[in-house]
Protein backbone atom coordinates (compact mmCIF):
# COMPACT_ATOMS: atom_id res chain seq x y z
CA UNK A 1 0.00 0.00 0.00
CA UNK A 2 1.17 3.47 -0.90
CA UNK A 3 1.89 6.09 1.81
CA UNK A 4 -0.19 9.26 0.95
CA UNK A 5 2.65 11.57 1.17
CA UNK A 6 4.02 9.65 -1.58
CA UNK A 7 1.28 10.56 -3.47
CA UNK A 8 2.39 13.93 -3.48
CA UNK A 9 3.73 15.59 -6.20
CA UNK A 10 7.46 16.56 -6.25
CA UNK A 11 7.45 20.06 -6.37
CA UNK A 12 4.95 20.33 -3.49
CA UNK A 13 7.02 17.51 -1.37
CA UNK A 14 9.98 19.97 -2.04
CA UNK A 15 8.01 23.34 -0.89
CA UNK A 16 7.42 20.66 2.17
CA UNK A 17 10.98 20.03 2.64
CA UNK A 18 12.08 23.60 2.48
CA UNK A 19 9.09 24.69 5.17
CA UNK A 20 10.80 22.35 7.80
CA UNK A 21 14.00 23.51 7.27
CA UNK A 22 15.60 25.31 10.49
CA UNK A 23 17.51 28.35 10.61
CA UNK A 24 20.03 30.11 12.56
CA UNK A 25 18.94 33.89 12.89
CA UNK A 26 16.48 33.23 9.88
CA UNK A 27 19.03 32.05 7.21
CA UNK A 28 21.53 29.79 7.65
CA UNK A 29 20.22 26.06 7.63
CA UNK A 30 21.85 23.61 10.46
CA UNK A 31 24.29 20.60 9.63
CA UNK A 32 22.76 18.26 11.50
CA UNK A 33 21.62 14.58 10.89
CA UNK A 34 18.51 14.92 12.98
CA UNK A 35 17.37 18.18 11.44
CA UNK A 36 16.04 19.12 7.64
CA UNK A 37 17.57 18.78 4.75
CA UNK A 38 20.36 15.92 6.27
CA UNK A 39 17.46 14.27 7.81
CA UNK A 40 15.38 13.82 4.59
CA UNK A 41 18.35 11.92 3.29
CA UNK A 42 17.76 8.80 5.87
CA UNK A 43 13.81 8.63 4.67
CA UNK A 44 13.84 6.58 1.80
CA UNK A 45 15.79 6.57 -1.45
CA UNK A 46 12.76 8.30 -2.90
CA UNK A 47 13.32 11.37 -0.71
CA UNK A 48 16.88 11.26 -0.85
CA UNK A 49 16.88 11.43 -4.53
CA UNK A 50 14.42 14.14 -4.63
CA UNK A 51 16.40 16.05 -1.69
CA UNK A 52 19.58 16.45 -3.54
CA UNK A 53 18.17 17.37 -6.70
CA UNK A 54 16.31 20.48 -4.68
CA UNK A 55 18.69 22.97 -5.14
CA UNK A 56 16.49 25.61 -3.21
CA UNK A 57 17.50 23.25 0.25
CA UNK A 58 21.10 23.69 0.14
CA UNK A 59 21.31 27.39 -0.81
CA UNK A 60 22.09 27.95 3.22
CA UNK A 61 24.08 26.52 5.90
CA UNK A 62 25.49 26.64 9.37
CA UNK A 63 28.97 25.52 10.20
CA UNK A 64 28.84 26.16 13.71
CA UNK A 65 31.51 24.35 16.10
CA UNK A 66 32.41 24.85 20.20
CA UNK A 67 33.92 20.64 20.44
CA UNK A 68 35.77 20.79 23.97
CA UNK A 69 38.79 17.57 24.68
CA UNK A 70 39.21 15.22 23.42
CA UNK A 71 37.52 16.33 20.11
CA UNK A 72 39.27 18.90 18.07
CA UNK A 73 38.14 20.70 14.66
CA UNK A 74 38.81 19.07 11.46
CA UNK A 75 39.05 22.37 9.14
CA UNK A 76 39.74 20.41 5.95
CA UNK A 77 36.68 18.42 6.64
CA UNK A 78 34.32 21.40 7.11
CA UNK A 79 35.74 23.30 4.05
CA UNK A 80 35.13 19.46 1.91
CA UNK A 81 31.74 19.75 3.54
CA UNK A 82 30.83 23.58 2.47
CA UNK A 83 32.27 22.62 -1.32
CA UNK A 84 30.04 20.14 -1.45
CA UNK A 85 26.87 21.72 0.46
CA UNK A 86 27.03 24.95 -1.82
CA UNK A 87 27.74 22.41 -5.04
CA UNK A 88 24.24 20.75 -4.60
CA UNK A 89 22.96 24.30 -5.02
CA UNK A 90 23.68 24.45 -8.37
CA UNK A 91 24.07 28.03 -8.78
CA UNK A 92 21.54 29.48 -6.38
CA UNK A 93 22.64 32.71 -4.18
CA UNK A 94 23.84 31.07 -1.06
CA UNK A 95 23.80 32.13 2.87
CA UNK A 96 26.53 30.75 4.46
CA UNK A 97 27.46 30.68 8.08
CA UNK A 98 31.30 29.69 9.85
CA UNK A 99 30.99 30.12 13.58
CA UNK A 100 34.35 28.26 15.63
CA UNK A 101 34.41 28.28 19.35
CA UNK A 102 37.19 27.32 21.64
CA UNK A 103 40.02 27.49 19.07
CA UNK A 104 42.59 28.51 21.22
CA UNK A 105 42.52 25.78 23.15
CA UNK A 106 43.59 24.00 19.90
CA UNK A 107 46.28 26.69 19.17
CA UNK A 108 49.62 24.51 19.60
CA UNK A 109 48.24 21.27 17.69
CA UNK A 110 45.42 22.66 14.62
CA UNK A 111 47.03 24.78 12.07
CA UNK A 112 44.61 27.93 11.41
CA UNK A 113 45.71 27.90 7.46
CA UNK A 114 42.81 25.80 6.35
CA UNK A 115 40.15 27.74 8.02
CA UNK A 116 41.80 31.36 7.06
CA UNK A 117 42.06 29.88 3.58
CA UNK A 118 38.04 28.81 3.10
CA UNK A 119 37.38 32.07 4.96
CA UNK A 120 39.20 34.27 1.84
CA UNK A 121 37.87 31.80 -0.58
CA UNK A 122 34.42 32.05 0.41
CA UNK A 123 34.76 36.09 0.22
CA UNK A 124 37.08 36.18 -2.38
CA UNK A 125 36.62 33.72 -4.55
CA UNK A 126 38.29 32.30 -7.77
CA UNK A 127 36.28 31.80 -11.46
CA UNK A 128 33.16 29.60 -11.08
CA UNK A 129 32.44 30.09 -7.70
CA UNK A 130 29.41 29.72 -6.14
CA UNK A 131 27.54 33.07 -5.47
CA UNK A 132 26.89 33.85 -2.26
CA UNK A 133 23.70 36.45 -0.36
CA UNK A 134 24.98 36.29 2.70
CA UNK A 135 27.96 35.41 4.75
CA UNK A 136 28.36 35.72 8.26
CA UNK A 137 32.53 34.71 10.15
CA UNK A 138 31.91 34.31 13.70
CA UNK A 139 35.55 33.45 15.07
CA UNK A 140 37.73 34.45 18.21
CA UNK A 141 39.14 37.80 18.29
CA UNK A 142 42.84 36.43 17.26
CA UNK A 143 41.92 34.06 14.50
CA UNK A 144 39.31 36.83 13.31
CA UNK A 145 42.53 39.37 12.52
CA UNK A 146 44.19 36.46 10.71
CA UNK A 147 40.73 36.36 8.50
CA UNK A 148 41.48 40.21 8.01
CA UNK A 149 44.94 39.84 7.07
CA UNK A 150 44.21 37.47 4.18
CA UNK A 151 40.69 39.83 2.64
CA UNK A 152 43.09 43.02 3.66
CA UNK A 153 45.47 40.93 0.74
CA UNK A 154 42.59 39.55 -1.51
CA UNK A 155 39.31 42.14 -0.72
CA UNK A 156 35.95 40.84 -0.98
CA UNK A 157 34.24 40.41 -4.28
CA UNK A 158 30.82 39.18 -4.51
CA UNK A 159 28.29 40.94 -6.97
CA UNK A 160 25.68 39.74 -5.59
CA UNK A 161 26.58 39.29 -1.49
CA UNK A 162 23.61 41.29 0.21
CA UNK A 163 24.88 41.00 3.68
CA UNK A 164 27.77 40.30 5.69
CA UNK A 165 29.02 39.71 8.96
CA UNK A 166 32.78 40.01 10.91
CA UNK A 167 31.84 39.15 14.25
CA UNK A 168 34.80 38.04 16.95
CA UNK A 169 34.09 36.49 19.98
CA UNK A 170 35.24 36.65 23.36
CA UNK A 171 37.50 34.14 23.67
CA UNK A 172 40.44 35.17 22.39
CA UNK A 173 43.62 37.13 23.75
CA UNK A 174 43.17 40.93 21.71
CA UNK A 175 41.07 42.58 23.74
CA UNK A 176 43.74 43.97 26.00
CA UNK A 177 46.08 44.71 23.42
CA UNK A 178 43.60 46.98 21.39
CA UNK A 179 42.54 48.51 24.83
CA UNK A 180 45.80 49.97 24.65
CA UNK A 181 45.67 50.70 21.34
CA UNK A 182 42.40 52.90 22.05
CA UNK A 183 43.92 54.32 24.95
CA UNK A 184 47.38 55.41 23.19
CA UNK A 185 49.40 53.38 25.50
CA UNK A 186 52.56 52.61 23.58
CA UNK A 187 54.12 51.25 26.25
CA UNK A 188 52.11 48.34 26.79
CA UNK A 189 53.23 45.35 25.91
CA UNK A 190 52.73 43.82 22.59
CA UNK A 191 51.21 47.00 21.28
CA UNK A 192 50.41 46.73 17.87
CA UNK A 193 51.45 49.13 15.41
CA UNK A 194 49.09 48.37 12.46
CA UNK A 195 45.34 49.00 11.64
CA UNK A 196 43.49 46.07 9.51
CA UNK A 197 42.07 47.64 5.76
CA UNK A 198 38.69 46.41 4.64
CA UNK A 199 37.56 47.18 0.78
CA UNK A 200 33.86 46.44 0.12
CA UNK A 201 34.60 48.13 -2.88
CA UNK A 202 33.88 44.68 -4.73
CA UNK A 203 30.39 44.11 -2.76
CA UNK A 204 28.33 46.64 -4.88
CA UNK A 205 24.83 44.70 -3.87
CA UNK A 206 26.03 45.02 0.35
CA UNK A 207 23.08 46.35 1.73
CA UNK A 208 23.61 45.14 5.51
CA UNK A 209 27.18 45.23 7.41
CA UNK A 210 28.12 43.38 10.68
CA UNK A 211 31.44 44.05 12.76
CA UNK A 212 32.29 42.99 15.89
CA UNK A 213 35.95 43.47 16.29
CA UNK A 214 37.99 45.32 19.04
CA UNK A 215 40.61 46.46 16.72
CA UNK A 216 40.80 49.19 14.24
CA UNK A 217 39.18 48.62 10.95
CA UNK A 218 39.90 51.02 7.79
CA UNK A 219 37.73 51.39 5.10
CA UNK A 220 38.43 52.33 1.70
CA UNK A 221 35.85 54.70 0.73
CA UNK A 222 32.10 55.15 1.93
CA UNK A 223 29.76 52.47 1.08
CA UNK A 224 25.75 54.10 0.27
CA UNK A 225 24.70 51.05 -0.72
CA UNK A 226 24.90 49.89 3.42
CA UNK A 227 20.94 50.60 4.74
CA UNK A 228 22.09 48.68 7.81
CA UNK A 229 24.77 48.71 10.27
CA UNK A 230 25.15 46.86 13.30
CA UNK A 231 28.36 46.97 14.98
CA UNK A 232 30.16 46.58 18.64
CA UNK A 233 31.94 49.78 19.51
CA UNK A 234 35.12 49.64 22.12
CA UNK A 235 36.15 53.45 21.44
CA UNK A 236 34.59 56.58 19.53
CA UNK A 237 36.67 56.69 16.93
CA UNK A 238 35.36 53.29 15.89
CA UNK A 239 31.94 55.03 15.73
CA UNK A 240 33.35 57.86 13.93
CA UNK A 241 34.84 55.05 11.52
CA UNK A 242 31.62 53.26 11.20
CA UNK A 243 29.45 55.93 10.57
CA UNK A 244 31.76 57.79 7.90
CA UNK A 245 32.18 54.20 6.40
CA UNK A 246 28.46 54.10 5.59
CA UNK A 247 26.89 57.55 5.69
CA UNK A 248 23.49 56.58 4.15
CA UNK A 249 22.57 54.25 6.97
CA UNK A 250 18.49 53.51 7.88
CA UNK A 251 19.09 50.78 10.89
CA UNK A 252 21.60 51.10 13.15
CA UNK A 253 22.26 48.79 16.00
CA UNK A 254 25.16 49.40 18.53
CA UNK A 255 26.31 47.28 21.12
CA UNK A 256 28.33 48.69 24.23
CA UNK A 257 30.06 45.59 25.57
CA UNK A 258 32.27 47.82 27.94
CA UNK A 259 33.15 51.61 28.73
CA UNK A 260 34.01 53.31 25.02
CA UNK A 261 37.39 54.11 24.90
CA UNK A 262 39.80 57.46 23.38
CA UNK A 263 37.27 59.95 24.31
CA UNK A 264 35.78 62.01 26.94
CA UNK A 265 32.42 61.39 27.05
CA UNK A 266 30.89 63.64 29.26
CA UNK A 267 31.78 67.11 27.93
CA UNK A 268 30.98 67.16 24.32
CA UNK A 269 31.31 70.44 22.14
CA UNK A 270 29.06 70.74 18.62
CA UNK A 271 32.00 68.56 16.89
CA UNK A 272 31.04 65.92 19.26
CA UNK A 273 27.35 65.97 17.91
CA UNK A 274 26.66 63.00 15.30
CA UNK A 275 23.48 64.11 12.80
CA UNK A 276 21.89 60.89 11.81
CA UNK A 277 19.47 62.48 8.96
CA UNK A 278 18.53 59.32 7.72
CA UNK A 279 18.23 56.69 10.62
CA UNK A 280 14.63 54.98 11.13
CA UNK A 281 15.49 52.69 13.71
CA UNK A 282 18.05 53.00 16.23
CA UNK A 283 19.08 49.52 18.50
CA UNK A 284 21.10 50.11 21.79
CA UNK A 285 23.04 47.06 23.32
CA UNK A 286 24.54 47.66 26.58
CA UNK A 287 26.55 45.57 29.41
CA UNK A 288 24.75 44.77 32.60
CA UNK A 289 27.64 47.03 34.40
CA UNK A 290 28.49 49.50 36.88
CA UNK A 291 28.46 53.21 35.94
CA UNK A 292 32.07 53.60 34.62
CA UNK A 293 30.81 50.01 32.10
CA UNK A 294 28.40 50.15 28.94
CA UNK A 295 25.44 51.88 30.77
CA UNK A 296 27.33 54.87 31.17
CA UNK A 297 28.98 54.80 27.88
CA UNK A 298 24.82 54.22 26.30
CA UNK A 299 23.78 57.16 28.79
CA UNK A 300 27.04 59.20 27.24
CA UNK A 301 26.15 58.21 23.43
CA UNK A 302 22.55 59.94 23.89
CA UNK A 303 24.25 63.50 24.33
CA UNK A 304 25.98 62.92 20.60
CA UNK A 305 23.60 61.45 19.13
CA UNK A 306 20.44 64.17 17.02
CA UNK A 307 17.86 61.42 14.93
CA UNK A 308 14.89 63.20 13.81
CA UNK A 309 13.26 60.88 11.87
CA UNK A 310 13.57 58.11 14.52
CA UNK A 311 10.12 55.95 14.17
CA UNK A 312 11.99 52.23 16.22
CA UNK A 313 14.08 52.70 19.26
CA UNK A 314 14.94 49.46 21.47
CA UNK A 315 17.40 49.62 24.25
CA UNK A 316 18.44 46.25 26.00
CA UNK A 317 20.56 45.17 29.26
CA UNK A 318 21.07 48.63 30.87
CA UNK A 319 21.92 48.90 34.12
CA UNK A 320 18.95 50.10 37.03
CA UNK A 321 21.98 52.53 38.98
CA UNK A 322 21.09 56.00 39.78
CA UNK A 323 24.61 57.10 39.22
CA UNK A 324 24.19 56.52 35.71
CA UNK A 325 21.83 59.62 34.10
CA UNK A 326 20.44 57.31 31.41
CA UNK A 327 16.89 58.86 31.94
CA UNK A 328 17.43 62.51 31.34
CA UNK A 329 19.51 61.90 28.45
CA UNK A 330 16.92 59.27 26.91
CA UNK A 331 14.77 62.47 27.49
CA UNK A 332 16.93 64.92 25.46
CA UNK A 333 17.27 62.26 22.40
CA UNK A 334 14.03 62.34 22.49
CA UNK A 335 13.53 65.54 22.91
CA UNK A 336 15.45 66.57 19.53
CA UNK A 337 13.46 63.95 17.49
CA UNK A 338 10.62 65.00 15.64
CA UNK A 339 8.42 63.45 17.78
CA UNK A 340 7.37 60.66 15.59
CA UNK A 341 8.44 57.37 17.44
CA UNK A 342 6.42 54.64 16.92
CA UNK A 343 8.13 51.49 18.55
CA UNK A 344 9.56 51.89 21.87
CA UNK A 345 11.72 48.12 23.18
CA UNK A 346 12.79 48.64 26.68
CA UNK A 347 14.12 45.00 27.65
CA UNK A 348 15.99 45.03 30.66
CA UNK A 349 15.01 48.44 31.60
CA UNK A 350 15.72 50.67 34.98
CA UNK A 351 11.71 50.92 35.30
CA UNK A 352 10.46 53.65 37.62
CA UNK A 353 8.03 56.67 37.81
CA UNK A 354 11.31 58.77 36.07
CA UNK A 355 9.83 57.26 32.97
CA UNK A 356 5.93 58.33 33.34
CA UNK A 357 7.76 61.54 33.61
CA UNK A 358 9.95 62.51 31.15
CA UNK A 359 9.67 59.74 28.63
CA UNK A 360 6.40 58.56 27.89
CA UNK A 361 5.31 62.64 27.36
CA UNK A 362 7.37 62.78 24.20
CA UNK A 363 5.94 60.10 22.31
CA UNK A 364 2.66 61.20 21.12
CA UNK A 365 2.34 58.87 18.17
CA UNK A 366 3.89 55.84 19.78
CA UNK A 367 2.29 52.55 18.73
CA UNK A 368 4.24 49.68 20.64
CA UNK A 369 5.60 49.59 23.67
CA UNK A 370 7.15 46.62 24.77
CA UNK A 371 8.76 45.72 28.32
CA UNK A 372 10.77 42.71 28.94
CA UNK A 373 12.39 41.72 32.38
CA UNK A 374 14.70 38.84 31.55
CA UNK A 375 17.95 39.43 33.85
CA UNK A 376 17.25 42.21 36.08
CA UNK A 377 14.73 40.77 38.13
CA UNK A 378 13.09 44.19 38.99
CA UNK A 379 10.23 44.09 41.98
CA UNK A 380 7.14 43.21 40.56
CA UNK A 381 5.66 46.56 42.22
CA UNK A 382 7.51 48.52 39.80
CA UNK A 383 5.90 46.79 36.73
CA UNK A 384 2.52 47.33 38.68
CA UNK A 385 2.64 51.27 38.87
CA UNK A 386 3.43 51.27 35.73
CA UNK A 387 0.71 49.54 34.33
CA UNK A 388 -1.40 51.74 36.26
CA UNK A 389 -0.08 54.44 34.22
CA UNK A 390 -1.08 53.67 30.91
CA UNK A 391 -4.56 53.25 32.08
CA UNK A 392 -6.88 56.48 31.53
CA UNK A 393 -8.58 56.89 34.75
CA UNK A 394 -11.95 59.26 33.42
CA UNK A 395 -10.59 62.53 34.13
CA UNK A 396 -7.53 63.68 32.11
CA UNK A 397 -8.11 64.59 28.82
CA UNK A 398 -6.41 61.41 27.40
CA UNK A 399 -4.32 58.48 28.56
CA UNK A 400 -0.66 58.16 28.60
CA UNK A 401 0.28 57.25 24.70
CA UNK A 402 -2.96 57.97 23.20
CA UNK A 403 -2.21 56.40 19.57
CA UNK A 404 -0.83 52.69 21.53
CA UNK A 405 -2.06 49.46 20.05
CA UNK A 406 0.66 46.93 20.83
CA UNK A 407 1.90 46.14 24.17
CA UNK A 408 4.29 43.63 24.91
CA UNK A 409 5.38 42.92 28.20
CA UNK A 410 7.36 39.97 29.88
CA UNK A 411 8.52 39.24 33.72
CA UNK A 412 9.43 36.32 35.91
CA UNK A 413 6.41 36.22 37.32
CA UNK A 414 4.73 36.18 34.04
CA UNK A 415 6.82 33.34 32.83
CA UNK A 416 5.52 31.43 35.53
CA UNK A 417 2.10 31.60 35.37
CA UNK A 418 0.97 34.28 38.35
CA UNK A 419 -2.11 35.70 38.67
CA UNK A 420 -0.63 38.96 39.29
CA UNK A 421 -0.94 42.20 36.53
CA UNK A 422 -3.55 40.17 35.28
CA UNK A 423 -6.15 43.11 36.50
CA UNK A 424 -3.93 45.90 36.04
CA UNK A 425 -3.48 44.87 32.41
CA UNK A 426 -7.71 44.07 31.93
CA UNK A 427 -7.84 47.81 33.32
CA UNK A 428 -5.41 49.14 30.67
CA UNK A 429 -7.41 47.58 28.19
CA UNK A 430 -11.14 48.48 29.23
CA UNK A 431 -10.24 51.50 29.94
CA UNK A 432 -8.24 52.92 27.05
CA UNK A 433 -11.47 51.15 25.09
CA UNK A 434 -13.89 53.29 27.23
CA UNK A 435 -11.42 56.18 25.93
CA UNK A 436 -11.68 55.43 22.52
CA UNK A 437 -15.26 54.75 22.92
CA UNK A 438 -16.06 58.22 23.86
CA UNK A 439 -14.41 60.11 21.38
CA UNK A 440 -16.02 57.97 18.51
CA UNK A 441 -18.93 59.29 20.06
CA UNK A 442 -18.19 62.70 20.12
CA UNK A 443 -17.24 62.47 16.02
CA UNK A 444 -19.77 60.31 15.33
CA UNK A 445 -21.37 63.22 12.95
CA UNK A 446 -18.25 63.42 10.95
CA UNK A 447 -18.07 61.03 8.92
CA UNK A 448 -14.51 61.22 7.70
CA UNK A 449 -13.58 60.52 11.25
CA UNK A 450 -11.42 57.71 11.65
CA UNK A 451 -12.00 55.00 15.08
CA UNK A 452 -9.56 56.07 17.73
CA UNK A 453 -6.75 54.35 18.41
CA UNK A 454 -7.13 51.33 21.63
CA UNK A 455 -4.95 48.62 22.21
CA UNK A 456 -5.59 45.75 20.07
CA UNK A 457 -2.72 42.98 20.46
CA UNK A 458 -1.25 42.02 23.99
CA UNK A 459 2.14 40.23 23.70
CA UNK A 460 2.89 38.08 26.89
CA UNK A 461 4.91 34.84 27.53
CA UNK A 462 3.03 31.72 26.59
CA UNK A 463 2.09 30.78 30.22
CA UNK A 464 0.53 34.32 31.01
CA UNK A 465 -1.93 33.55 28.24
CA UNK A 466 -4.03 30.87 30.07
CA UNK A 467 -3.71 33.25 32.48
CA UNK A 468 -5.12 36.06 30.69
CA UNK A 469 -7.88 33.94 29.34
CA UNK A 470 -9.02 32.58 32.50
CA UNK A 471 -9.03 35.75 34.60
CA UNK A 472 -11.12 37.96 31.57
CA UNK A 473 -14.71 36.69 32.47
CA UNK A 474 -16.57 39.85 31.23
CA UNK A 475 -15.06 39.55 27.65
CA UNK A 476 -12.66 42.89 28.10
CA UNK A 477 -9.90 40.70 25.69
CA UNK A 478 -12.92 40.18 23.27
CA UNK A 479 -11.66 42.07 20.29
CA UNK A 480 -7.99 41.99 21.63
CA UNK A 481 -5.25 39.67 19.82
CA UNK A 482 -3.52 37.40 22.01
CA UNK A 483 -0.09 36.69 21.18
CA UNK A 484 3.01 34.73 22.62
CA UNK A 485 5.96 36.25 23.06
CA UNK A 486 9.56 34.83 22.27
CA UNK A 487 11.53 33.02 25.16
CA UNK A 488 13.17 35.48 27.44
CA UNK A 489 16.56 34.26 26.95
CA UNK A 490 16.11 34.33 22.84
CA UNK A 491 16.77 37.99 23.06
CA UNK A 492 20.21 37.49 24.68
CA UNK A 493 21.69 34.35 22.30
CA UNK A 494 24.72 35.83 20.94
CA UNK A 495 25.84 34.59 17.14
CA UNK A 496 29.15 33.46 19.18
CA UNK A 497 27.04 30.65 21.00
CA UNK A 498 27.84 28.07 19.32
CA UNK A 499 26.52 24.00 18.88
CA UNK A 500 28.23 21.31 21.67
CA UNK A 501 29.46 18.06 20.86
CA UNK A 502 30.86 16.61 17.95
CA UNK A 503 29.09 16.62 14.92
CA UNK A 504 30.90 14.08 12.74
CA UNK A 505 27.75 12.09 12.32
CA UNK A 506 26.58 15.28 10.38
CA UNK A 507 29.76 15.34 7.89
CA UNK A 508 29.84 11.76 7.72
CA UNK A 509 25.86 12.10 6.59
CA UNK A 510 26.91 14.73 3.81
CA UNK A 511 30.37 13.45 2.65
CA UNK A 512 28.86 9.75 2.02
CA UNK A 513 32.03 8.19 4.12
CA UNK A 514 32.07 6.05 6.80
CA UNK A 515 33.00 8.54 9.21
CA UNK A 516 31.38 7.79 12.96
CA UNK A 517 32.40 6.98 16.41
CA UNK A 518 32.54 3.81 16.08
CA UNK A 519 35.39 4.28 12.68
CA UNK A 520 38.87 3.70 14.03
CA UNK A 521 41.37 3.84 12.29
CA UNK A 522 40.08 3.67 8.96
CA UNK A 523 38.11 0.40 10.20
CA UNK A 524 34.15 0.73 10.42
CA UNK A 525 32.76 -2.01 12.38
CA UNK A 526 29.73 -4.47 10.38
CA UNK A 527 25.93 -4.81 11.29
CA UNK A 528 26.71 -7.75 12.87
CA UNK A 529 29.59 -6.54 15.06
CA UNK A 530 27.22 -3.80 16.21
CA UNK A 531 24.71 -6.09 17.22
CA UNK A 532 27.38 -8.34 18.82
CA UNK A 533 28.46 -6.14 20.86
CA UNK A 534 25.05 -5.08 22.41
CA UNK A 535 25.06 -1.70 20.70
CA UNK A 536 21.79 0.25 21.69
CA UNK A 537 18.99 0.36 19.07
CA UNK A 538 19.58 4.01 18.60
CA UNK A 539 23.14 3.88 18.02
CA UNK A 540 23.05 0.84 15.49
CA UNK A 541 20.50 2.29 13.48
CA UNK A 542 22.33 5.43 13.37
CA UNK A 543 25.68 3.38 11.82
CA UNK A 544 23.71 1.13 9.81
CA UNK A 545 22.19 4.54 7.89
CA UNK A 546 25.41 6.21 7.22
CA UNK A 547 26.58 2.78 6.25
CA UNK A 548 24.04 2.70 3.41
CA UNK A 549 25.19 6.50 2.82
CA UNK A 550 28.01 5.24 0.47
CA UNK A 551 26.24 2.74 -1.48
CA UNK A 552 23.25 5.51 -2.34
CA UNK A 553 25.48 8.31 -2.71
CA UNK A 554 26.85 8.18 -6.60
CA UNK A 555 23.80 6.93 -7.63
CA UNK A 556 21.22 9.29 -6.46
CA UNK A 557 23.18 11.98 -7.30
CA UNK A 558 24.39 11.02 -11.20
CA UNK A 559 20.38 10.11 -11.42
CA UNK A 560 17.98 12.35 -13.02
CA UNK A 561 14.75 13.21 -11.60
CA UNK A 562 11.51 13.71 -14.17
CA UNK A 563 9.49 16.45 -12.74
Amino acid sequence: MTCHINRLAPELLCMIFSACIERHAGHYAAAAPTKAPLVFLRVCRRWRALALRAPELWSSLALRRRVGPPHGFDFARDAHALQRWLARARGRPAAVQLAYGDIKRYGNVLMWAPLVHTARALLAPGPGAPPLARAHLALPDDCMERVLAALAAAPPRHAGLRALALRSSREGVLRARYAAYWRADAAAPHYPQYTHALDLAGLPALAELSVHFPGPLRFAGSHAGVRTLRAALFSWAQFDAYLRACPAVEHLALELPEALLGRPSVELDDSDVVRLARVRTLELHSALSAPNGGSFALACLFLRLRVPRLAVLRVRRVAPDDAVPFLPMLGLLLERTELTLERFEMYDFPLDARITRSVLPLLPELRHLAYRDARTGAPPGLLSAFLETLAWNGTDDAPPLPRLETLELDAPEMRAGRTRFALELLRVVSSRAAYADAVDAMASTNNNAKPAPRVRELRLPAAYLHVMRRTDTRGVLRDVRLERTDGAEDMYEEDCNLDDGDDSHAMALLAGRRRARGVVGGWAPSRETWDSAGASSVGAAQFASLLEVEAMTQTAEEGSMEF
